[in-house]
């Protein structure tokens, strides 16, 4: 009966010491925030632990998504962590992974991001061409207002998308556009009211008998 139990405990250490090695990234998940579209990005750093009994080497990356360079440490001894660079060539997808590998194991990084386009550069080609555009035409006291407002934003644009604000650069484009959208709405609305009120007015001609 002894010898039945001790074979059993030896069985079962057997299992638990054949793990290997592991490789986990802190963090896992990466989120770059807003950024212009196809540009630089900061670097990320992340920690890569090897959490096994054997040193691994030959530590690199890899992504479909996105091009980016890992530099750092070339190996992972047992039970170390070490920092990892991951800099990045180009962003122009808001999701996406990287694998991280070292020896013959491997660990995902997912990433996030906010691509935006050049805010400051749609401002000034089409904000600015369709403000002037409306401010030609007889518009009221409010939507003159308005149209001063856009003017502002149009500045405000540039100044936060050359601050790296691009978030805000976003927010305040859009809401010239909307309204820009809004006045030229507004406009053609009046002007098809006057065509309607030209075709169907007059004094009727009533013929003499």
């Amino acid at each position: 009966l002894d010898a039945n139990v001790t074979e059993e405990e030896n069985n079962g250490d057997d299992e638990s010491d054949d793990t290997g090695p592991v490789l986990s990234a802190n963090p896992s998940n990466i989120d770059l925030g807003y950024l212009p579209e196809g540009d630089e990005t900061d670097s990320e750093t992340i920690s890569l632990t090897n959490n096994g009994d054997e040193e691994l080497s030959g530590i690199d990356s890899s992504s479909n998504t996105y091009t980016v360079t890992a530099t750092g440490a070339d190996s992972i001894g047992s039970n170390e962590t070490v920092d990892l660079t991951l800099e990045f060539e180009s962003v122009d997808f808001e999701s996406g992974d990287i694998t991280v590998t070292a020896g013959d194991e491997d660990t995902t990084v997912y990433v996030t991001a906010n691509p935006v386009p050049d805010y400051s550069e749609m401002a000034e080609e089409d904000l600015r061409t369709r403000l002037q555009d409306l401010q030609e035409q007889e518009t009221t006291t409010a939507q003159d207002e308005d149209l001063t407002g856009v003017s502002t934003n149009i500045a405000e644009i540039k100044s936060a998308w050359d601050a790296g604000n691009y978030e805000e650069a976003q927010t305040l484009y859009n809401d010239a556009d909307t309204t820009l959208q809004t006045v030229s709405n507004e406009l053609e609305s009046d002007e098809d009211e006057s065509d309607n009120t030209n075709e169907s007015g007059g004094i009727p001609i009533i013929p003499i008998a």
